[in-house]
């Protein structure tokens, strides 16, 4: 291929940024490079040998090749008065450097600059993969397909620095509707549970997915209104976006194995607007979930926990003492089963009580319910009797118990602050905590014959499975104890060893929950996932509008970044000092189906375009037509 430029030593030259100086036929560039075009040199050092780099321009530049050019003389040589030559300039990134060695081409990262005069050549076809080292993520089977690339071939990423072996976490930013976040993150997750060219764990992995606004993630197991009205007109769109999933061997289909939980009305059902064909359930914590899991703190404004030390204080001896009381009643009804089995029976208050069942293979928490059951005691007054509050109304009473005061002020928590706590639980149920908070009821327990996890429990647990939790109705307070409640979950199973495969958590709106001071509780478990998240292979997919507004310990723990359109002045910001060149410009102007993604194993961050997804994410955009297959595609 003949050269269409040379390394120029007008600029500094580095073994990691170089510019090319194009070649020039009447005033005007051979070839003209573009931006996210990748180039290539070959030259040679007697130290190393012959020596080949590749490198994505960044930047692209003319001007007229004199320093001390000015608007007068500018206008002499526009009119033929005066000679005046343009330059055309590339500003290049490495990407990968390659010594030639026992007749074949093997990476050796040699920084070395190419000398001046070197002659460049554009990459094309199947040589993509090697100058962006995506070569030997396949030879891995570690290569996730994320869309294409400017010159349509393939882009991928490391799943090592997803999966938390070298990295992990995702984080999009983007202006709202129109950096399509939620577009491509559906996107990647769909490409991880169908792809063939990564590891198979990630096709096991769990998928948690917050649905923060309207009912549009309901509807991921629907058609996509778009794909189906071009499918029929079979326009240049829709065979644009078939070939970029042919070339990604990805079928282009809807997702399986999805559920759908929404908050519980009070006629018992889901509140949804929308989807109303009964596939969305209602979910809900109770008495027993909130105590173990330590929700408590969840209920209460997460600026005030982190700014008042008293309310800090006094939530948190609160929790401990609610524990304790739960812990005390287990107890005592341990004691009381010690014995049981089917064939025995014991004796509650002058009455025979047969347990019913073999409680030996159940977990102490599920004892504690099948006792419940089985004695016949109500069990919110049974709770309510051992310090147990069955509902938020009995929490903020409890504080009115002499004993429960007592205990705080051990602590030396005064009455003012006491008040002051009870008058928040008050308030927190009228910001919806009433609505997750699921008061205990005989009906709520099922049949003691055979333990079942109530019907308000959320699923999450299911191999390959994808949970859409919608918090879109709720209040904020609401929805921090709803994402507190589920990320402890998720900690507490896999700290227990009880979920060996992944778990993505998708959040968007990632600024509400995770802000950048403050944050209480929840921005605590938001940095431990963050930290600590990737050795238990809990890995964070957050997006936001604005990077700058997230907790910097959570945003600049992923591994893997993606910008979407986004503001200039929010570019300038250091959470996207990892664009280089005139990317900052390029994310400023970036259209639907088109990103920039950086990985660490990518040298420089890269374009990317994907395609319009099959699946709905909006409620106005899906079709009727659920998962059939889509064969017929070109």
């Amino acid at each position: 291929m003949e050269p269409i430029g040379t390394v120029t030593g007008i600029n500094p030259i580095t073994p990691y940024e170089f510019y090319v100086r194009l070649n020039v036929e009447d005033g005007k560039p051979s070839h003209i490079l573009q931006i996210d075009e990748i180039v290539q040199a070959e030259y040679e050092y007697k130290r190393f040998g012959r020596l080949r780099i590749y490198g994505v321009v960044v930047e692209a530049t003319c001007r007229w090749d004199q320093s001390d050019i000015t608007g007068y003389k500018e206008e002499i040589i526009s009119s033929g008065g005066m000679v005046g030559i343009p330059i055309y300039l590339a500003k290049v990134s490495t990407t990968r450097i390659m010594r030639y060695s026992n007749g074949e081409w093997i990476e050796d990262e040699v920084p070395v600059p190419p000398p001046a005069g070197t002659p460049i050549i554009p990459v094309k076809g199947d040589e993509t993969d090697i100058s962006l080292g995506f070569d030997k993520l396949k030879e891995k089977g570690k290569a996730l397909p994320i869309g294409v690339l400017m010159n349509q071939h393939v882009a991928y990423l490391d799943t090592d620095y997803i999966l938390g072996n070298n990295g992990a976490h995702i984080n999009v930013s983007g202006l709202s509707g129109v950096a399509a976040k939620t577009s491509y993150t559906t996107f990647l997750i769909y490409s991880m549970l169908n792809s063939t060219t990564i590891p198979k764990e990630l096709a096991y992995s769990r998928f948690i997915i917050f649905n923060v606004k309207g009912e549009g993630l309901l509807f991921l197991d629907r058609w996509n209104r778009e794909w189906k009205e071009r499918e029929r007109k079979q326009d240049e769109d829709f065979q644009k976006w078939c070939r970029m999933f042919d070339s990604m061997e990805l079928k282009p289909g809807v997702f399986q194995n999805v559920e759908f939980y929404a908050p519980i009305k009070k006629e018992n059902k889901p509140d949804v607007n929308y989807r109303v064909d009964g596939a969305v359930k209602g979910f809900g914590w109770d008495a027993l979930d909130v105590v173990t899991l330590g929700l408590i703190e969840f209920l209460f404004d997460p600026h005030e926990l982190s700014d008042n030390v008293n309310i800090q204080l006094t939530v948190s001896a609160l929790s401990e003492i609610l524990e304790r009381n739960y812990f005390s009643m287990k107890i005592e009804i341990l004691k009381k089963l010690k014995n049981s089995s089917k064939k025995e029976e014991e004796e509650k208050k002058g009455e025979k009580v047969h347990i019913g069942y073999d409680i030996d293979g159940l977990s102490d928490d599920q004892k504690v319910r099948a006792y419940l059951r089985a004695t016949g005691y109500e069990p919110a007054r049974y709770l309510e009797e051992h310090g147990v509050p069955p509902s938020i109304d009995a929490l903020a009473n409890l504080l009115k118990d002499p004993r429960i005061k007592e205990e705080l002020k051990e602590e030396e928590i005064i009455d003012k602050t006491i008040a002051a706590v009870y008058r928040r639980i008050k308030a927190a149920q009228k910001l919806d905590i009433g609505k997750v908070w699921v008061e205990l009821d005989r009906d709520l327990f099922t049949s003691p014959s055979k333990y079942e996890e109530p019907s308000y429990h959320i699923n999450w647990d299911r191999k390959g499975g994808i949970t859409v939790i919608d918090i879109s109705k709720l209040r904020h307070r609401a929805q921090i104890f709803v994402v507190g409640s589920i990320l402890k979950q998720v900690l507490q199973k896999k700290e227990a060893g009880l979920v060996k495969e992944p778990i993505f958590i998708y959040l968007d709106e990632l600024n509400k929950y995770a802000p950048r001071s403050g944050g209480g509780p929840l921005g605590d478990v938001f940095r431990d996932i963050a930290e600590r998240g990737r050795s238990f292979k809990i890995i964070l997919i957050g997006a936001e509008q604005t990077a700058s507004e997230v907790d910097y310990r959570v945003v600049t723990q992923a591994s893997t970044t993606v910008v979407g359109r986004q503001k200039l002045a929010e570019l300038k910001k250091d959470e996207y000092a990892h664009l280089v060149g005139a990317q900052k410009d390029k994310a400023a102007h970036l259209v639907q189906g088109e990103v920039i993604v950086d990985q660490p194993f990518l040298r420089v961050p890269l374009l990317v375009k994907f395609p319009l997804t099959p699946w709905s994410t909006r409620e106005d955009a899906e079709t009727s037509e659920r998962s059939e297959s889509f064969d017929d595609f070109t």
